[in-house]
């Protein structure tokens, strides 16, 4: 599969969810084989590109987080602003989010995570079980296109 068949495919794979768990906003952190940082790369539903410019290192923010712990997390930014801990979790600010779901990207070969997918809305909300299985269903798939890319 070449570069652009892969990204192709994983953006359709992105608004899939999108629109099966009717979600406002998806997207995908990578590890950066260059800087090391994370970055997120693709996204669907997003306001604006300023989360193209969201980098750390993996083990800060949501996304190391979720890759330190190695299953998905859900956050609410009501809890987060109570515990001041908002300004750690850029995403959230930059796409006005107050809901998150975020699950850890694997590599089946090495199963080594890659990244983080992640799902979010601008009103509260809880997801349920159904939600966090096709979520986690997803990022396997997700796991699979992104081995093509690395």
């Amino acid at each position: 599969m070449s570069t652009n068949e892969a990204v192709s495919t994983l953006l359709n794979r992105l608004n899939d969810l999108k629109e099966r768990i009717n979600c406002e906003f998806v997207s995908i952190a990578l590890v950066d084989n260059d800087s090391g940082m994370m970055k997120w790369r693709w996204a669907w539903g997003n306001l604006n590109d300023r989360y193209l410019f969201i980098e750390h290192r993996p083990n800060h923010g949501l996304s190391g987080q979720v890759m330190k712990i190695g299953r998905g997390i859900a956050w609410q930014r009501k809890e987060l602003e109570e515990k001041r801990l908002l300004n750690e979790y850029s995403i959230m600010l930059v796409e006005r989010l107050q809901s998150v779901y975020a699950v850890p990207v694997k590599v089946k070969v090495n199963t080594k995570f890659v990244g983080v997918l992640l799902i979010g809305d601008r009103t509260e909300q809880v997801y349920d079980q159904l939600v966090r299985d096709s979520v986690n269903e997803a990022a396997d798939q997700v796991g699979e296109i992104v081995s093509n890319l690395l």
